[in-house]
């Protein structure tokens, strides 16, 4: 599934950003747990963190904490409250992820 995105400039009405790409999750396809570049790297056969297991907490921790980076989960409170328990509790909220 392909998906789009574009943010608007209400004040000049321009497009600033526009994205595009696949929607990575690990409940399609035969990668397991994987999701992500984690999906990726173990169909090339690299080595692949366990999912769950430290290191991969580890790096998902660090990516959550960086701008402008991808985050591996949504921040608890930008979730609907019925998702809410899904969501981490540390790093940036999408709406400081991102620099404009």
């Amino acid at each position: 599934r392909r998906r789009r995105a574009a943010t608007l400039d209400e004040k000049e009405d321009k497009i600033v950003r526009y994205t595009a790409g696949y929607i990575i999750d690990n409940r399609d396809g035969d990668t397991g747990d994987y999701g992500a570049m984690f999906a990726v790297l173990k169909t090339v056969g690299a080595f692949t963190p366990r999912p769950g297991g430290k290191t991969a907490r580890f790096l998902n921790m660090v990516g959550s904490m960086m701008k402008d980076f991808p985050k591996g989960r949504s921040h608890v409170d930008d979730l609907p409250e019925k998702w809410s328990a899904m969501g981490r509790k540390y790093g940036l909220r999408s709406k400081d992820a991102w620099s404009l």
